[in-house]
C-alpha cells in the first residue's frame, strides 16, 4: 500500500511540476505564438494556392466552400462534445462523497470534464478562426466565380483543369490523370511537344484518324475541335 502511495504521490509531483505549468499556460499564446491548424498564412498561401494545384480564381473559390463545409461539420462535433463534458461535469459535481475515495473521483471526474471543455473551446477558436479566413477568400473571389460561371463548378471544371495541365506540363510532371476529354490532351501535346498526351487520342480515334485523315493526326485534332466548337454554339 505504501509504495502504490508513494507512486501517487510521484505522478501528482510530475503533473504539478513547474514544465507542466508553463506549458498550461501557453494557451494564452494560441492564435498569436501558437496554431492548432492551418495559420491564415498557410490557407490563402498553402491549401488555396500552387502546392494543392488550385491555380484558377474558380478552383480557389470552390474550394473555400468545401473547406467551409468541412470545418462546419467539425466545428459541431466540437460543440457536441462540450454538451457532453458540460453534463459530466454537472454529474461530477453532484456526486456525493461518503469516502476519501469518492473525494477522489468526483475531483478527478470535474478535472476530466474541465480539460474537455477546455479542448473543446480550443479547437473550436481554431476552427471558426480557419472558417474566417476561408470565408475572406470566397467573398473576394464570389463576384467573379459567379458571373464568370452562373451555371457552378461543372461550367468551370474545363478551365480549371486547362490550367493544371499547362502547369503540369511547364513543370516537365506526368499530366496523364489529368481529366480532361482525349482531343483536348492531344491538342496540348501537339502544342508543347509532348507526345504523351497525343497516344490516346490516337488510340480513341484510331479508325477516323487513319481512314479519314490518312495518319494525319494534327489536322484531325484541328478539324475536329472546330467540329465540337461549332456544336457548342450553335
Amino acid at each position: 500500500m505504501r509504495r502504490r502511495c508513494l507512486i501517487y504521490d510521484k505522478i501528482l509531483e510530475l503533473a504539478n511540476g513547474e514544465d507542466v505549468k508553463l506549458a498550461a499556460s501557453f494557451r494564452e499564446d494560441l492564435n498569436k505564438e501558437i496554431a492548432i491548424g492551418m495559420t491564415n498564412y498557410m490557407i490563402v498561401n498553402g491549401s488555396l494556392s500552387e502546392g494543392h494545384e488550385k491555380l484558377t480564381k474558380a478552383q480557389r473559390y470552390y474550394q473555400s466552400k468545401k473547406e467551409m463545409l468541412a470545418l462546419s461539420d467539425s466545428i459541431t462535433y466540437q460543440k457536441i462534445s462540450s454538451m457532453e463534458a458540460q453534463a459530466d461535469l454537472l454529474d461530477a459535481n453532484d456526486m456525493i462523497e461518503e469516502k476519501e475515495s469518492d473525494k477522489l473521483r468526483k475531483k478527478a471526474a470535474i478535472l476530466k470534464a474541465e480539460l474537455k471543455l477546455t479542448s473543446a473551446l480550443i479547437s473550436m477558436e481554431d476552427l471558426t478562426r480557419q472558417l474566417k479566413a476561408f470565408n475572406s477568400v470566397r467573398i473576394q473571389l464570389m463576384g467573379y466565380v459567379k458571373n464568370r460561371y452562373p451555371n457552378g463548378i461543372e461550367q468551370a471544371e474545363h478551365d480549371n483543369w486547362s490550367a493544371v495541365l499547362e502547369y503540369r506540363i511547364r513543370n516537365g510532371e506526368s499530366a496523364r490523370n489529368v481529366p480532361m476529354s482525349s482531343i483536348d490532351k492531344a491538342i496540348y501535346g501537339i502544342k508543347n511537344n509532348r507526345p504523351d498526351l497525343v497516344t490516346w487520342a490516337q488510340v480513341e480515334h484510331k479508325d477516323i484518324v487513319e481512314n479519314k485523315y490518312h495518319g494525319d493526326i494534327e489536322r484531325f485534332l484541328k478539324e475536329e475541335s472546330q467540329i465540337a466548337l461549332d456544336k457548342t454554339t450553335t
